[in-house]
C-alpha cells in the first residue's frame, strides 16, 4: 500500500476518507485502533489498519481519564506555588539580579514555607507527647524550611534562564505536562491588529451572542458551539471544502448519520468542528478551511492575525503537551516508611526501658509494655513530619525540559477550534458567574490542549484560572493507622474522596498568553469590576488544539451551516442572471430548506450546552479514589 503523503489536501484527494463519526465508530481512538503512519502517528486518519496493545510511548493525552501526576507533599505545593507567585511579577527576571529584591522576594518565600511546615506538622497528639517533644521537633522544621528555601531562590534562577532563553515560563517544571505562561510571546503589533479586528468583528455583527446562562456579560464573537456538527443533519462533502469558496458547499454532501450506540463519555448528537491549520515550507501557520461561524471574505485580515497567534502558540503547545510515560520526579521525594516522620533521641532511650505498647488514650497516654518498634511507630503516626527537598540540581537533572513534541516538523498540519469572547461588566452587572470545573470539549473532540490570550483587559480586577489534576500516591507503602500522617504530609482526606490534587492558580493579565494540557481540570472565578462606578471588560482569543494524533470531521468537510449567509450569497448569484422571483425562491429553498435557521441555532446551541454540562461533568469527573487503609 501506498504511503499517503504528508500533505492533508492531497491526502483528502486520494484516499476514501474515514474519520470518527464517518465510516468508523466515534470511540474508534479509544479502542486503540492505530493508523497506517510514520511512528508518531501524523496525518493518518484515511486508511483504518490495525489494533495496538498499548498507548504508543509517545502518544499524547487528551483526557484526565487516562493521566495522573505524582501527589505533591504540602510542602512541595508551597514551592511550586511561591516560585509561580514570584514570576508572575512584571520584570520578574530583572528584579531577581537585584540584590534588594532578591532578599526581599527570599524572606517572603521563607515566611510562607514556615507556614507551610506548620501545616503539614499539625499533630493529633496527646498532651504528653506535645509537652515533652515539641521542643526537639523544632530545629528539624527550621533546617526543612532553609533548604526549601535555598531550593526555591535556586529554581527562580533557572526559570529565569529558560524565560529569557524559551519566552515563556513554566509554571509546574515536570518535564511532561505543563501550564506555561508567556508575557512576550504576542508582539505588541499583533496585539493591536487583533483588538482592531475584533473591534471591527463586533461592529458587522448584525445580532449579539450572548452566552445561555450569562446574558448580558459574556457576549461570544465567536463559538463553536454555535453552528456545531449535528449527527443525522449535518453533511460531509465529497470533496475538501476551500477556504475561499466555502459557501459554495453549504449543505452539500452526505448527511452524516446518526452514531450506532450510544458511547459514555461522547456526544450522539454533536461535535465542534475545527478549522485546518497547515504549515508552510517556512514553518508559519496558514488556515486552510474555515473558522467555524467566521466568514473568511469578509474576515480575511482576522484570518490571518489569528494564524499568526497560532504561530506563537505552537511552541508553548510544544512544551504543555503530555506523553504516554513522561517522566513525573518529585521536588520532596517521600518514602513514607522512612521519610515522612521524625523521632527524637528521646524515644529511644524510651524504648530500652518499655517492651510492648498496646493501647493510646488521648490524654494522658495508657502505656503498658513499650518495644522499640511500637514506640516509633507511636512516633511515626502521631508526629508526621514533611521531608525537605531534595538539592534543586539534582531535581534539575531528573527532568527533560526539552519540548516533548514538535507540531510543525512531525504533523505538518493540526485543527484547531477557535473561539473569540468578551466579558461585559457594568455597575449594573458587576460580576460573572463562576465556571466550575471542567475539561475542555468532550471526547468527540479530542481536545489535548487550549491556548488563552488575555488582549484586552479594562477596569476588571485581578482574573485567575484554577487547576487541579487526578494524583497517584504511587508505590508509597503506610502501616495500620498511618493514613494520619499522609494526610498532614500530603494534604489529603483520608477515605472516599476523589483522588485530586490541587496546583498552583495562573494570575492574568492583558497580553499574557497561557496554554495548558486538557488533562488538567480548571475553573475561572467570577470576574468582578476594580472600579464599581463604571464599566469594564475582559475580552479572550481561546484556542483548543485537536490530538494531532486523533483527527476529527473539520471544517474540510462540512459547509458552512449558516443559512442566511449561505442564502444571501446565492440569492445574489441567482439575481444578477435575472431569473424571476419564483425560481430563484425555488432555489434557494430546494437548496438549503433544511439548514437550521438563526432561531433554530440559538436553541441548538442551548441544547448542546445543556448537554454538555451534563455530560461534560461525567467526562470531567475523576473517579478515582484514596482509601487509605485501617487495618
Amino acid at each position: 500500500m501506498t504511503k499517503p503523503s504528508d500533505n492533508h489536501e492531497e491526502i483528502i484527494q486520494q484516499y476514501r476518507l474515514k474519520l470518527p463519526g464517518w465510516d468508523l465508530p466515534l470511540d474508534t481512538y479509544d479502542a486503540n485502533i492505530n493508523f497506517e503512519g510514520n511512528d508518531a502517528g501524523h496525518g493518518d486518519p484515511w486508511i483504518w489498519t490495525r489494533r495496538i496493545p498499548e498507548l504508543p510511548e509517545r502518544s499524547i493525552y487528551d483526557d484526565t481519564k487516562s493521566f495522573w501526576l505524582n501527589r505533591r507533599t504540602v510542602l512541595e505545593n508551597y514551592i511550586i506555588g511561591v516560585v509561580n507567585a514570584i514570576t508572575n511579577k512584571p520584570d520578574w527576571t530583572k528584579k531577581l539580579k537585584r540584590l534588594e529584591i532578591r532578599n526581599r522576594w527570599k524572606q517572603e518565600i521563607r515566611g510562607a514555607l514556615i507556614q507551610a511546615v506548620q501545616e503539614s506538622s499539625k499533630l493529633e497528639l496527646d498532651r504528653y507527647v506535645k509537652d515533652n517533644y515539641h521542643e526537639e521537633l523544632e530545629p528539624t522544621r527550621q533546617a526543612v524550611v532553609e533548604r526549601a528555601v535555598d531550593f526555591c531562590m535556586e529554581e527562580l534562577d533557572h526559570k529565569a534562564k529558560q524565560t529569557l532563553k524559551n519566552g515563556y515560563t513554566t509554571i509546574l517544571g515536570l518535564g511532561n505536562a505543563d501550564i506555561v505562561k508567556s508575557d512576550t510571546a504576542v508582539p505588541n503589533l499583533l496585539n493591536q491588529r487583533l483588538q482592531s479586528l475584533a473591534r471591527r468583528l463586533e461592529d458587522s455583527q448584525a445580532t449579539i451572542s450572548w452566552q445561555p446562562g450569562q446574558e448580558g456579560i459574556v457576549r461570544n464573537l465567536i463559538h463553536p458551539s454555535k453552528h456545531p456538527l449535528q449527527y443525522g443533519r449535518s453533511k460531509i462533502a465529497t470533496s475538501r471544502v476551500s477556504l475561499r469558496d466555502a459557501f459554495a458547499y453549504s449543505n452539500c454532501g452526505q448527511t452524516i448519520p446518526l452514531p450506532s450506540k450510544q458511547t459514555r463519555l461522547y456526544s450522539s448528537r454533536f461535535q465542534w468542528l475545527p478549522a485546518e491549520v497547515q504549515f508552510t515550507s517556512t514553518g508559519q501557520a496558514q488556515f486552510t478551511s474555515v473558522i467555524n461561524g467566521l466568514d473568511y471574505e469578509e474576515h480575511p485580515e482576522l484570518y490571518s492575525a489569528l494564524a499568526e497567534l497560532i504561530d506563537h502558540c505552537v511552541p508553548l503547545w510544544n512544551q504543555c503537551l503530555p506523553l504516554a510515560r513522561g517522566n513525573n520526579p518529585r521536588r520532596c521525594p517521600c518514602n513514607y516508611e522512612d521519610d515522612c516522620w521524625t523521632a527524637p533521641s528521646t524515644v529511644t532511650e524510651e524504648c530500652e526501658d518499655q517492651s510492648s505498647l498496646a493501647y493510646y488514650s488521648a490524654s494522658p497516654p495508657y502505656w503498658m509494655r513499650d518495644t522499640d518498634e511500637a514506640t516509633k511507630e507511636r512516633w511515626r503516626y502521631r508526629f508526621p513530619s514533611c521531608p525537605p527537598p531534595m538539592a534543586f540540581q539534582q531535581f534539575a537533572n531528573l527532568i527533560d525540559e526539552t519540548p516533548k513534541v514538535d507540531l510543525r516538523r512531525v504533523y505538518q498540519s493540526v485543527q484547531v477550534i477557535v473561539k473569540m469572547s468578551n466579558v461585559i461588566l457594568t455597575p449594573e452587572r458587576p460580576k460573572s458567574k463562576e465556571v466550575a470545573w471542567h475539561v475542555e470539549g468532550l471526547a468527540n473532540e479530542h481536545i489535548c490542549a487550549t491556548a488563552i490570550y488575555y488582549y484586552e483587559f479594562d477596569n476588571v480586577a485581578s482574573s485567575h484560572v484554577y487547576f487541579r489534576t487526578p494524583a497517584a500516591m504511587g508505590e508509597m507503602s503506610y502501616g495500620q493507622m498511618q493514613y494520619r500522617g499522609l494526610r498532614r504530609v500530603f494534604g489529603t482526606e483520608l477515605t472516599d474522596v476523589p483522588a485530586i490534587q490541587q496546583l498552583p492558580m495562573a494570575t492574568n493579565v492583558e497580553g499574557r498568553l497561557l496554554v495548558f494540557p486538557n488533562v488538567f481540570q480548571h475553573k475561572v472565578p467570577p470576574l468582578k469590576l476594580q472600579d464599581p462606578s463604571r464599566p469594564g471588560h475582559r475580552k479572550v482569543i481561546v484556542l483548543w488544539l485537536v490530538n494531532p494524533q486523533k483527527r476529527i470531521i473539520s471544517t474540510a468537510n462540512v459547509g458552512p451551516q449558516q443559512k442566511e449567509a449561505a442564502v444571501d450569497r446565492l440569492a445574489g448569484i441567482l439575481r444578477g442572471i435575472q431569473l424571476p422571483a419564483t425560481i430563484v425562491d425555488r432555489i434557494i429553498r430546494e437548496s438549503y430548506g433544511d439548514l437550521p435557521s438563526a432561531d433554530d441555532m440559538q436553541q441548538i446551541q442551548k441544547e448542546l450546552m445543556d448537554e454538555r454540562i451534563g455530560r461534560g461533568a461525567d467526562y470531567s469527573k475523576i473517579e478515582r479514589e484514596y482509601n487509605f487503609c485501617e487495618h
